[in-house]
């Protein structure tokens, strides 16, 4: 399971810089700024697929909220058929890498563009207590119960219920919480605890 997490600095880059062939081949919008302030869009005709010849251009908003997987954007360039400002929202789902994929514009002035970005893994925090609470077994077992079997036995204990504690309290409050990671962020099995003292 992907989790798609919006935060600022889960982000490589926020900066925008992306040519949109919208009405066909030979034109378009360049759209850039950033998704953390202003987004811009500017007309644009293509004479060939990496040339650039651009015309009027717009604020399309800037960054007011992030609300769930969409961002909203408030506060643009001035639209004389509304008479209002323009606004954007920029909805986000998990891909290979961070673009835009569409853009339309539903009414006059307001914009909806999608967007994708490299998502974290999703870790099931049962997962992570039992592989601790293993860890904790097998440490004791090297250097609690030989020497004091009873309380080797007794501070397992101790560990197991505190492991389902925390799951009894990750249920209750799962939706307040982030179990995204990154892949990979977990130290190697031979850093953790020294086997040979």
């Amino acid at each position: 399971m992907e989790c798609l997490n919006l935060d600022e600095d889960a982000f490589s880059s926020t900066a925008i810089d992306h040519k949109f062939n919208h009405h066909g081949y030979k034109s378009g919008y360049d759209i850039t700024g950033d998704f953390f302030d202003q987004i811009k869009a500017t007309a644009a005709e293509y004479d060939d697929p990496n040339a650039r010849s651009n015309k009027e251009s717009w604020w399309l908003g800037k960054y007011h909220r992030t609300r769930g997987n969409v961002m909203y954007y408030v506060e643009g360039s001035y639209c004389h058929p509304t008479g209002k400002k323009r606004v954007s929202t920029v909805t986000w789902t998990c891909g290979d890498k961070l673009e835009i994929t569409k853009m339309i514009e539903p009414s006059t002035c307001v914009y909806e563009i999608e967007a994708t970005k490299p998502c974290l893994t999703k870790k099931e925090p049962s997962l992570r207590i039992a592989k601790l609470a293993t860890l904790f077994s097998e440490m004791r077992g090297l250097w609690f119960t030989p020497q004091w079997p009873s309380f080797s036995d007794r501070m397992q204990v101790k560990v197991e219920k505190l492991g389902q504690k925390m799951l009894d309290w990750l249920v209750d409050h799962r939706d307040d919480v982030d179990m995204c990671h990154e892949d990979g962020i977990e130290e190697p099995e031979a850093t953790r605890y020294n086997l040979d003292h």
